[in-house]
This record gives C-alpha cells, structure tokens and sequence, in this order.
C-alpha cells in the first residue's frame, strides 16, 4: 500500500495535468521547515485512527526517513504536543515532500493544486463547481454553507461542508474566519449533475479524501475583524518577533503570593517580552522607574532583566539594550563557526541568541543583523542552507523592520546547478578527467624522443596541450633517472605524479604547470555588505581564473546543492573532483 502510495504521488507531481473524467484537482498546503518548502496534506483525524498507521500511508518523506518526517510533522503540528494521543476532529499538517522553491506553480502562495486521481469516474472537476467569495463581518462557515446546501444536521448540509474543507485546506479553524478573507465556495448547483452522488461515501465523505467533518455546532464563530486591519506592530512588537518570544503589553501580569502577598505589574507602562526559554524581560520608559518593585520581580522571576528606554526607541536600540541587560545569555555572541562535510562556516551578526534545545537536545541559534537594503540581505539559498543546520538567519531593513527574514525565494526557480563531477579510479584517470574538466587536452602513451649519449632516444609519456604552447608531460613514474633529465633539457615540461601524492598534490602541481592563477581554499561572503557582519563560506580546493569564462572551482568535499546554486550566481563553475575510490 505503502509503495503504490509514493508511486502514484510522485508520478502526479512530474506529469503535466491530464485532462480526463476521471481526474479531480486536490489542493495542498505548503509549509516552510527549516530550510525546505513542504508540502503537506491538511487531513483530519477520523475515529480509531493509529497516528503511524497514518503517517506510514502518506507521502515520500515517511517512506525514506521516518525520523525525519516525525521531527517535521511535529514542527509543523505544535498543537500536537503528543502524536500518540491525537484525537479524533483534529485538524494536522501531514508533510509529505520536501520542494525547491519554484517546483510546483503557486507554490510561494502557500496552495497548491495538484490532479489526482479519484475512486469515481467523474465528467467534470468540481473546481468547476465553486466560486471565489469575500468574507463579510457576521459571516461564519456554518451559514454560509447551510445557504447553499441546506439546514446543519442534513446530509447535504454535511456533504457541502466536506466539499468546503477540500476547497479550502488553509482554513485551519472553521470557527475562525475573519472579514476580507477569500474563500472558495461549491456551488450547489453541481447537485444537478448526475455525478455528483458518486463522490461521497455512504457517511457523506469524499472518496479519495475520506477526511470526516468535525461534528457541527449549533452556532459557529461569526467572522472577526481580519488582522491584516490592525496597525503595524511597534519596534518592541518587532523586537520581540525577531527573538521568537511573546510581547505582553496589555492587561495586568498578576503574580499570587500568600498572605495578602499579591503582586501586580501594569503591562501598558511596563511591557514584558517573554523568552521561550522562560526568561523574561521588562522595560521602562523615559522617566519611569519599577523602585523597589524591580526586587519583587526579580523574586518571582528566577531570569529577569530590566532594561530603561528612552522614549519612541528604534528596533535597534530596542534588541542592543536588551542584548546589554543583565541576566541575559550569550550576550556577548555575535559569531557561530560550524563545519558541515568539509565546508567551514562563519557567522557574524549583530545580535545572536540561542533558542532553548529542541525535543532532539538540538540547539538553534537566530542571528540578526540590520541591513540597509534588499542587496544587502542573505541571499535566500544560503538562508535556506542556514537554517537546515540549525541558525536562523533575520536580516532587518532599516528603512522597513517587519522584513525581517529572506526565506521565501518567491522569485527564485528551481534549477540544476552547473556542476561536473569526477570519479577517480586511479590516478591516471584522475588526471586526465581533471586536465579536460579544465579544457585542455590529454594524450596517453604519446611517443617522445630525446638525445642521450650522443644518440636519439625515444620513450612513452603523456601529452597536455595547451594550446598556447606551455605544453608539458606527465610521467606516472615509467621516467627516471637520466631520461627524465635529459627530456626537460630540451625545454619540454614534466609533472612527475608519484604513488604516495595525494589528490590534492596532483591537482596543485598541474595548476602550477599550466601556468594558471588560482587560490587555494577560496573565501565567499554571501551577502554584499561588510564581513563584519555576514556569512563567510571557507571552501576547501582551488578557485581557477579563467579570463573571458567563469572562474572554476574544485573541490572535493560534497558541496549542497543550494552552495552550488550560490556559486553559479556569482559566475562559478564547479567541479567535484571526489575521492579515489
């Protein structure tokens, strides 16, 4: 089951879409994990369903590494705080295939629709059958869908709502719709087709999405005013954004003691950012001051700083005072190094801090940095490369803060990098791969005569041509002695490659005698500012100039392919001279 799953799925994302009655569109959420676009199926826990009965049916990610499609699925599932007791009417993200940005059309909206194929044969698409519709203040999904199919409790009523969660998979909560939203509603109209029977299951579920409606309330939530209405959020919103903490500046922080022992802090003169790791923050303005309450606070919070603020601070003046407080951790961080496969990295920001460990003991660390503009922002690949190991990567506009982080690669499309890759078998292969992956040319047991001892002498080499007559030979130790001599004394160079050299000694001794200019262990920064706050990538192997072409680089370390991407856009092509096997 498992098999003909994954197949079929795969083979729906690579064919274009087939335009036949027995194929529906279905639409899919994509959500972003660490350094990928997943693509997830929004599915609703049915009665007696076995949370890894489920997850083994659905999608690549699971079939490959389970491990990883759990650790995924419970990032992308927070509400689900033990994935051995979810309940039935639960509504979860089930990932199922890790995306480059730009795969699938509409994927940086965050739906996409891909075909599948139903259990009945259908005329027509029921996307056919649905329009787009405007939420409006009092509106809730109940009465929205009891207009077109009839009264709550009726099979219709509940076939229309199954028909509205297939069509709308982003709507988390259908007891949370607010004013301004875009949903897409089936239009009843579709009950007229004499299809339109076979879709459903005898429980009023569509077949092919068996996903069971949540038992419908009496009244649902009426729509509230969208968020997108409220205004910006302030500097300290923003700062506590960027932190992945909590702002909490309304309302009063109630502290319960005994014996008429009661604290309370006001949260609109002192607002508190919270850490996820429990610390706490809180601020005063201007002329005030907390007194003898800071003693309080610091006696019912084990991890508190507090931090004075001149009145309408920037962001930046925001994150530097707490980044300054007492009490706070790492403070004094603004450079992570790491390695990963070879590759040595540096990362130098502003302002680092370390979340809590993750379920796996993991360690992440956000690194923010202000910037002026978009040029000057991580570009997006490194970002995404970033933040798979494990560093969160917020570069802030000054002129704009809300744009805190370069992730989504909207405008990026999915491309193989240009990239060639040797496999040495031996050292005579290793150097004739390497010699053409330079574009010049290598002749093997090429006939060479030389004079000795009064008489012309002729041996076997190997040729390099040039082509801009610095010929040379390459002798793999059948030269020695007095015919090797005797054979450079004519002006004809020789690379003599010896057992024990490495391949890194081949290659620097083949540079050096086709007369090229190159630099060893190449540094990158990959965003264009100053490297006092960037991402520095230390590349082991030979960055190659070649005037009029692009530079060419080899190395032998597996280079990710979001680095080989990188290095295309800054004009470098890439050989992966591997490993002798």
């Amino acid at each position: 089951m498992v098999c003909l799953v994954l197949v079929v799925f795969c083979i729906l994302l690579t064919l274009p879409p087939i335009v036949s009655s027995a194929v529906l569109y279905r639409s899919y959420v994509v959500k972003y994990d660490r350094g990928w676009d997943i693509l997830c199926d929004s599915y609703i826990v049915q009665k007696n369903d076995w949370v890894y009965k489920i997850f083994r049916q659905k999608g690549e990610i699971s079939v490959d590494d389970f491990q990883e499609f759990l650790s995924i699925f419970r990032r992308l599932n927070p509400h689900i705080r033990d994935i051995d007791r979810i309940r039935p009417f639960q509504n979860i993200f089930i990932p199922l295939k890790k995306l480059e940005p730009g795969t699938l059309p509409g994927q940086s909206t965050g739906i996409v629709t891909i075909p599948f194929v139903s259990i009945a044969k259908v005329s027509e698409f029921v996307e056919s059958y649905s329009k787009t519709y405007t939420v409006k203040k009092g509106d809730s999904v109940s009465r929205l869908v009891a207009a077109r199919f009839g009264h709550l409790g009726t099979r219709s009523y509940r076939e229309g709502l199954n028909l509205f969660r297939a069509l709308n998979p982003d709507v988390f909560d259908l007891d949370f719709i607010y004013t301004g939203q875009n949903l897409i509603l089936p239009d009843p109209a579709m009950r007229n087709e004499p299809w339109y029977p076979s879709l459903f299951d005898k429980h009023g579920n569509i077949k092919g999405d068996a996903a069971p409606v949540k038992p419908e309330k009496k009244e649902h939530v009426a729509a509230v005013e969208a968020p997108l209405k409220q205004a910006p959020p302030v500097p300290m919103a923003q700062a506590a954004a960027l932190l992945d903490a909590k702002l909490l500046n309304k309302g009063t922080y109630f502290f319960p003691g005994a014996s008429g022992s009661d604290f309370e802090l006001d949260l609109s003169q002192y607002p508190v950012i919270e850490m996820e790791d429990g610390r706490h923050v809180v601020f005063t303005t201007g002329d005030q001051k907390l007194g003898a309450d800071a003693e309080v606070l610091k006696s019912r919070w084990k991890d508190v700083a507090i931090v004075s603020l001149q009145d309408e601070s920037s962001i930046a003046q925001i994150l530097e005072a707490i980044f300054r407080s007492e009490n706070w951790q790492h403070k004094q961080d603004t450079e992570l190094s790491l390695s990963n496969y070879g590759l040595d990295i540096t990362v130098r920001a502003q302002w680092i801090s370390a979340k809590p460990p993750d379920y796996e003991g993991k360690t992440r660390h956000i690194c923010i940095t202000m910037v002026d503009g978009n040029n000057q922002q991580t570009p997006a690949l490194i970002a995404r490369y970033l933040d798979g190991l494990g560093i969160i990567i917020k570069d802030v506009l000054k002129e704009n803060p809300a744009s805190a982080k370069n992730m989504d690669a909207a405008s990026q499309v999915f491309a193989r990098p240009d990239v060639a890759a040797l496999s040495p078998t031996n050292r005579k292969r290793y150097v004739k791969d390497l010699i053409e992956a330079l574009g010049y040319s290598f002749s093997e047991n090429i006939s060479v005569t030389f004079p000795y001892a009064g008489m012309q002498v002729e041996a076997v080499s190997n040729l390099v041509t040039t082509g801009n007559g610095n010929d040379f030979l390459i002798d793999f130790g059948e030269l020695y002695g007095d015919a090797a001599r005797e054979i450079e004394k004519t002006g004809l160079g020789m690379v003599h490659i010896d057992r024990q050299d490495s391949l890194d000694d081949i290659t620097a001794g083949i540079l050096t005698a086709l007369g090229v200019t190159y630099a060893v262990d190449p540094l990158y920064t990959a965003a264009a500012r100053p490297a006092e706050f960037n991402t520095i990538l230390k590349i082991p192997g030979y960055l190659v100039n070649r005037p009029g072409e692009k530079d060419l680089l080899l190395s032998s370390i597996p280079l990710h392919n979001r680095i080989l991407r990188f290095l295309n856009a800054r004009d470098v092509k890439v050989v992966l001279t591997g490993i002798m096997q």
